[in-house]
């Protein structure tokens, strides 16, 4: 009902309120969805409002912490949102999310030695085919423009990517 009418200083305290309360582990997943929720309308602020609450109830968890940095990366507050993927990765370092969000802040900080060893990382974690194929097709953009390797980035944009996406191939004619 708080999210709903966009009252959202009120959601993080009833977060707090609820905190106190009740101290199962099953909390931490039920308002991990309201913060994405927020994240996912653009409610940026609100959604760290309400992850600061859980970072505090359940200290130390890679989710709460990566999705802080996503927030904080989002409002373009680079030094903050690094900050907490790097403690994310450090906490769940086989996490190919987390790497993935800490490879591309790199990418958008121009830090493009720290993006390629990010990057690299995580699609070499990742199980979920459909993501590591679409990250991948990323990443070749990654590595045409800011690596500056268009034979390698056209060979794995035909691999992984839609003909219209594959710009390394066409400088290659």
């Amino acid at each position: 009902l708080l999210e709903v009418s966009m009252r959202y200083e009120e959601m993080a305290k009833a977060l707090d309120e609820t905190c106190r309360v009740y101290k199962g582990a099953d909390g931490l997943q039920a308002w991990l969805g309201y913060s994405y929720e927020l994240f996912e309308t653009n409610h940026f602020r609100a959604s760290i409002a309400l992850l600061n609450v859980l970072d505090h109830c359940y200290p130390n968890n890679y989710e709460v912490l990566g999705n802080l940095g996503a927030a904080y990366t989002m409002l373009q507050e680079d030094d903050k949102a690094v900050g907490y993927l790097q403690r994310a990765v450090a906490l769940a370092p086989t996490d190919p999310i987390d790497t993935w969000d800490l490879g591309r802040l790199y990418d958008y900080m121009n830090k493009v030695g720290l993006a390629d060893e990010w990057y690299q990382k995580s699609l070499a974690l990742d199980k979920d085919a459909d993501r590591r194929r679409s990250n991948t097709c990323l990443y070749a953009e990654f590595v045409e423009k800011k690596l500056h390797e268009s034979k390698r980035a056209c060979e794995l944009q035909k691999a992984n990517c839609e003909t219209q996406q594959q710009t390394a191939c066409e400088s290659r004619k």
